[in-house]
């Protein structure tokens, strides 16, 4: 299944998979449907910018892509 999201596993090395589920903080229900983007910078860098596509698993939608996180510096998400 994995193969499958996001446009499949990147090749090469350090790449890791973000992953986000929403919830209403009031009601706790699980957001759907939302439009996510999520940022990953090394502390101090501009980082890289990418769209999180939605994956539904066991009736629980998250939101994920691949980042490629190179070094031991830590990163900002």
């Amino acid at each position: 299944m994995e193969s499958a999201m996001q446009g499949g596993i990147p090749t090469g090395r350090d790449y890791y998979h973000i992953n986000f589920t929403l919830f209403d903080s009031k009601t706790n229900v699980q957001i759907r449907h939302a439009q996510v983007e999520a940022r990953v910078a090394e502390v101090g860098g501009a980082g890289e910018l990418k769209k999180l596509e939605p994956t539904t698993i066991n009736n629980t939608v998250s939101y994920g892509n691949y980042f490629r996180m190179s070094g031991n510096n830590p990163y900002w998400i």
